[in-house]
């Protein structure tokens, strides 16, 4: 077995496993303005985020993983310098154009199609959120995303 030296002084806290803990964790630190790096076991998901029922999560009753995951993945965003920098007209900018997304009436022929059709979306919207605001690239990753809807868009 090799080792690989690691860097002292890189991260505060390291956590093991995405879980709902190590999730919570990682939010806890983010919010102790620690440097924090969590690590996910051999899937580009956590198992949480896959599940269809969480029971009893601190302060909720129940709800879906995804939907957890989401929740206090959007908590730990309110930490990060960029968000906590980002304009107001940004931010109204985006969560429109998300609730003008969720709004869109879209057809598909087979529930296999979803998936696939809705990482590319999200993954539109994500490439927008990496971008300055108005930018060229921004604009681009806008119309990329009008295109997608465009495609299954239920006249």
């Amino acid at each position: 077995m090799s080792t690989v030296p690691i860097p002292e002084n890189v991260f505060d806290v390291v956590v093991i496993g995405g879980g709902p803990a190590g999730l919570t964790a990682g939010l806890y630190a983010a919010r102790a303005d620690m440097k924090t790096l969590c690590i996910e076991g051999g899937s580009t998901v956590s198992q949480i985020a896959v599940t269809d029922l969480v029971e009893n999560y601190p302060g909720i009753e129940e709800i879906g993983g995804s939907e957890l995951v989401d929740r206090i993945i959007l908590v730990q965003d309110g930490f990060d310098p960029v968000d906590k920098s980002t304009p107001m007209k940004r931010q109204a900018y985006m969560l429109n154009l998300v609730l003008q997304v969720c709004d869109t009436p879209l057809a598909f022929d087979s529930f296999e199609e979803l998936q696939p059709y809705y990482t590319r979306l999200i993954n539109a919207l994500r490439q927008m959120n990496y971008q300055p605001f108005e930018s060229a690239d921004f604009k681009k990753y806008e119309s990329d995303l009008e295109g997608i809807l465009e495609e299954r868009r239920d006249n």
